[in-house]
């Protein structure tokens, strides 16, 4: 329920169904932590990068500066 919510904050429109469907697929970064299904504290960004369609819905976009400042921290920190 909360990770829904997370992504019904960040993307219009944003169903349970559709989360439903990218956990089938395997889209949704998660991990069990004592035996309880935990979804990884960036699933939601990461989802967002990685999805043209709901990168195109999201409530907020980042400016396009933050983007590229972003794109280039991560390409540095590898």
């Amino acid at each position: 329920a909360q990770a829904v919510a997370r992504m019904q904050g960040l993307v219009r429109d944003f169903t349970v169904e559709e989360f439903r469907q990218l956990v089938h697929e395997g889209r949704v970064d998660w991990r069990f932590v004592e035996g309880e299904k935990q979804y990884l504290d960036r699933f939601a960004e990461t989802l967002i990068a990685t999805h043209a369609d709901l990168a195109a819905r999201q409530l907020d976009p980042p400016a396009p500066a933050t983007l590229a400042r972003e794109r280039r921290r991560r390409i540095h920190d590898q």
